[in-house]
């Protein structure tokens, strides 16, 4: 079943097979598979810590009450380029013994 393509997710290995996903799950840990969470991450160069430091000061001088203009939010990437949303991504992978 984690062979045929390590990133379904429960769901639609429940929905392919007809398996509930609790039953799944166990087989995947009864077989020393984990599950990965994808993340994407951006390096940093010289160039980031001058525009890190430029907003910075662009903060210091905008009115006190700024955050309350600001919209924070940690259900999502908002990526204007439609490149991939990887919130939901997950990988199995089968645990090294030892």
């Amino acid at each position: 079943m984690a062979e045929l393509n390590s990133h379904y997710s429960l769901r639609r290995r429940e929905r392919d097979s007809g398996i509930s996903r609790h039953i799944i799950w166990l087989m995947l840990i009864e077989n020393k598979l984990k599950l990965y969470k994808m993340s994407v991450h951006h390096l940093l160069t010289h160039d980031d810590f001058e525009q890190r430091l430029v907003l910075c000061n662009w903060i210091r001088e905008q009115p006190p009450d700024l955050h309350f203009k600001i919209l924070f939010s940690d259900e999502c990437t908002f990526k204007s380029d439609g490149s991939v949303n990887t919130w939901n991504c997950r990988y199995w992978k089968i645990i090294p013994a030892g």
